[in-house]
């Protein structure tokens, strides 16, 4: 640890002494006879002094910085200039303006998360949609913080990004309307049974403070069991996994073990809680369960025999440390990598259910994009309208991209039950009731969700009707 600050220090003086334009003789005697770092110093004066167009200093040097996170090919290592690293930190606070979607680089990719409710969710974006443009315009080779910059702006105006979807080369546009978003990390929901939902969608800086004062309440009106759903929380912060391993784990029980470069391994263990918690719990995850949300739902399956169910997690199995600078700027890099309680690195492979349940395929429909969609015209919104109006129990003949005049009767039936006039065609109302209905199937209708409540009442001893609330 000391060795990685001191680097830190030294290469942030380094460069602080390239932009005040010390001379060679003084950086050299700094650099203790480094050549490469002379070189860098050698670049930096020739763009500086005889590049042809006029470059600023600053810009030279925060491109150094970029460069040697970049070098390392890591997409998880990023020097984050201080817009860039308030936008980072923003998005694991509790409030801000925007579209309600974190913004990750991994990769070449620039891949979106939208938060639970949020006007993102509500567009139709899905986690793990990959950004293509913004308003129209390409993001390729674009920075993360200029890319919030240009999705984030005040509440009540709209902005326009593009996706791509799975291995769909189709562009899905969402036009959203941005709006205060409070960030509620912790979601609850009590049942007749006395057992209880428990959303957690981040791990921020207060999600164990939220989780806390939750499960206080919850214990003084009867708690017998908890279902903890962690689908598409992509991780945050790791003191949060340690608060909420406190709450969750009887003292002395593994939650994750660490390991640095050298091969050391450092256990963590729960200090247990005030709170006399002691109940069952059944994890709910799936392809976009990462990094934090992996380490706690390994510790309460492997520390607390918490049965997984959905599918297969992510599989982020490193653990980054953020060097913060004066200027507000900071470097994240990987530091560690961190294994499950019983020693297994999950690191590309992910955690596995014990009672593997897939989401529905309707559930992953895109938004309907070129409106109006009318009687006898082909296209892929028209098989995705088909297939949307199947999944709602409208009666549809196929669903090829074909408007035929099932689809026709659908639409009408369906525009009539929604007071809609039933003219047969999907326009822009008729689209965004269709979205909505689904929205609320999905709420409605959650096989996870379900197979969970039902793991839970099997280890309860309870009988368990799908319907209760």
């Amino acid at each position: 640890m000391v060795i990685i600050i001191a680097g830190s220090v030294v290469i942030s003086s380094v460069l602080s002494f390239l932009a005040d334009g010390l001379s060679g003789g003084t950086l050299s005697a700094l650099l203790f006879g480094n050549r490469s770092f002379g070189k860098l110093y050698s670049v930096y004066r020739t763009l500086l002094s005889d590049y042809l167009y006029p470059v600023d200093s600053n810009t030279l040097v925060e491109g150094a910085l970029k460069g040697m996170a970049q070098s390392t090919n890591d997409p998880y290592t990023v020097y984050m200039p201080p817009s860039q690293a308030a936008s980072f930190h923003e998005g694991l606070s509790d409030q801000y303006e925007g579209i309600g979607a974190q913004v990750e680089q991994v990769g070449e990719a620039i891949v979106l998360t939208p938060m639970k409710g949020s006007p993102a969710e509500k567009a139709g974006m899905r986690p793990g949609d990959q950004l293509i443009s913004v308003d129209g315009k390409t993001v390729a080779g674009q920075p993360v913080d200029e890319i919030v910059s240009k999705i984030k702006g005040p509440a009540g105006t709209k902005v326009t990004v593009g996706v791509r979807r799975d291995d769909n080369p189709q562009i899905i546009q969402l036009t959203i309307t941005r709006e205060a978003i409070p960030l509620q990390s912790v979601i609850t929901k009590r049942y007749s049974d006395q057992t209880v939902l428990v959303q957690i969608t981040q791990f921020g800086e207060d999600t164990g403070d939220k989780l806390k004062q939750q499960l206080q309440t919850l214990n003084k009106q009867g708690l017998s069991g908890l279902v903890l759903d962690m689908r598409g929380n992509p991780g945050g912060y790791l003191s949060t996994v340690q608060e909420i391993g406190d709450l969750l784990l009887p003292k002395g029980a593994v939650l994750y073990r660490l390991v640095d470069r050298d091969g050391h391994e450092q256990v963590a263990r729960s200090n247990g809680s005030t709170i006399p918690f002691h109940v069952p719990i059944v994890v709910l995850m799936d392809g976009n369960t990462a990094s934090a949300a992996e380490i706690l739902a390994a510790a309460l399956h492997d520390s607390a025999q918490a049965p997984l169910v959905g599918t297969h997690s992510f599989g982020k199995g490193i653990a980054q440390t953020e060097e913060t600078f004066g200027d507000g700027s900071s470097l994240k890099y990987t530091q560690l990598k961190w294994l499950t309680p019983k020693g297994v690195w999950i690191q590309g492979k992910g955690l596995q259910p014990d009672y593997p349940v897939a989401a529905p395929s309707w559930a992953s429909l895109p938004p309907l994009q070129k409106l109006p969609l009318q009687p006898n015209t082909t296209g892929d919104d028209v098989a995705t309208a088909q297939k949307m109006l199947r999944a709602l129990g409208m009666s549809v003949d196929r669903t090829d991209g074909y408007f035929d005049a099932s689809t026709q009767q659908a639409v009408a039936t369906f525009q009539q039950r929604h007071g809609l006039a039933p003219t047969g065609s999907i326009d822009t109302q008729t689209a965004m009731a269709l979205q909505d209905a689904l929205t609320q199937k999905a709420k409605e209708e959650d096989p996870q969700l379900a197979k969970a409540r039902q793991v839970l009442a099997g280890i309860l001893g309870q009988s368990y009707a799908q319907g209760a609330a």
